[in-house]
């Protein structure tokens, strides 16, 4: 049995570590970048900081200030390493942005065949319902 000065030693201990870690902030919270910056890194290409995002914990449907999201700003540029990258990462091939836009279309507008190519051998949709304009 333990005397009552070492269990109130242990029970101090306990308590002052349970203060402490209830007072420090979450030492690995994500904040996802803005969608001006996160569009910026992706347009650029940069495949190592939209991998560190993404692990990270960034939703692959993120859209960017202009475009749309990760994929499709890819497919514009015809980026294949990027647009690899978050259709591994869960990126639904068939978003569409604020104008109806997708990928594909992005892609096809653009005359990025190697990307159209991809997106089609990845199950893209080529025609959209009547009334809605595609690739």
């Amino acid at each position: 049995m333990m005397s009552p000065r070492l269990l109130w030693r242990h029970f101090t201990s306990a308590a002052l570590a349970l203060a402490v870690a209830l007072a420090l902030p979450a030492a690995h919270a994500f904040t996802p970048p803005d969608p001006a910056t996160y569009g910026v890194r992706i347009e650029a290409g940069d495949l190592r900081k939209a991998r560190a995002w993404l692990d990270a914990g960034l939703d692959p449907e993120m859209l960017a200030d202009r475009i749309g999201t990760g994929l499709m700003i890819a497919a514009w540029n015809g980026d294949l390493p990027m647009m690899r990258l978050f259709l591994e990462r869960g990126a639904k091939i068939d978003t569409s942005n604020a104008l109806g836009e997708q990928a594909l279309m992005h892609a096809a507008w653009r005359g990025q065949l190697a990307a159209v190519d991809l997106l089609i051998a990845r199950g893209a949709q080529v025609d959209n319902p009547p009334m809605r304009w595609g690739p």
